[in-house]
């Protein structure tokens, strides 16, 4: 695999050069997508960035990528997150193309047990950390994030719950070895979007096409979540 980056410091850089009109999706390697980790001085965390065009990402571009507790708007440059890193890419990143970061341990020390932690990649340049990259056609899927909580209880080890189909069009159906409470559908920005109690089915039909977490709650107080694909 081509090396596409290499890392820097973020604050005072700027990009050396620019390209117009790119879309980049960021999607989490470790830890998966909606998982729940404890709070730690050191979670390694790894994902791609993967532009899907139209344009080639010039050698010489900084990406800047962080993460943050909430949503996109409180990831600016006196509001900076945990941690801000740029990446100064060593060859042009075609369409199609993905770098994945390499495992870099984030700081959750501070985080607390229900938190959302975004990972985000916010473009080129020094502009993009205010949360608004000219160059960025669709900043929906910038973006990929995993929960903060205890150590998995004696309820989540016996707890059983199966989420299908994935993807899905109109229903998702939820079926537990217990009876589920609370099922909540949650945006890439940490929005709840659909919640719905005492049932073993949601209506996602009128939900934008894209990727959410569901987290489901349990009779014996288990919270379980992962990924789907609203179609």
């Amino acid at each position: 695999m081509k090396k596409f980056y290499s890392l820097m410091v973020a604050v005072g850089i700027s990009a050396m050069a620019f390209s117009q009109g790119f879309d980049l999706e960021v999607n989490l390697v470790t830890p998966a997508s909606g998982s729940t980790q404890a709070a730690s001085a050191a979670v390694p965390v790894e994902f791609t960035v993967t532009n899907n065009g139209p344009s080639t990402l010039l050698a010489g571009d900084t990406l800047f990528v962080g993460y943050t507790k909430g949503t996109q708007a409180a990831f600016s440059l006196t509001n900076v997150p945990n941690q801000a890193s740029g990446f100064l890419l060593q060859s042009d990143l075609a369409p199609g193309d993905a770098f994945t970061t390499g495992s870099n341990d984030f700081d959750l020390s501070a985080f607390a047990n229900g938190d959302t932690v975004i990972v985000i990649c916010y473009g080129t340049g020094l502009a993009s950390l205010t949360g608004a990259d000219p160059d960025e056609t669709d900043a929906s899927n910038n973006l990929d994030l995993f929960f903060v909580g205890g150590a998995s209880s004696i309820a989540e080890l016996t707890a059983e719950v199966m989420v299908y189909p994935n993807p899905a069009v109109n229903v998702l159906n939820i079926e537990s070895n217990e009876q589920v409470e609370n099922i909540a559908i949650v945006a890439l920005d940490g929005r709840v979007v659909l919640e719905a109690e005492n049932t073993t089915s949601v209506d996602v039909s009128n939900l934008n096409s894209g990727k959410y977490i569901y987290r489901v709650r349990t009779s014996s107080g288990a919270i379980l979540t992962n990924s789907f694909v609203k179609q």
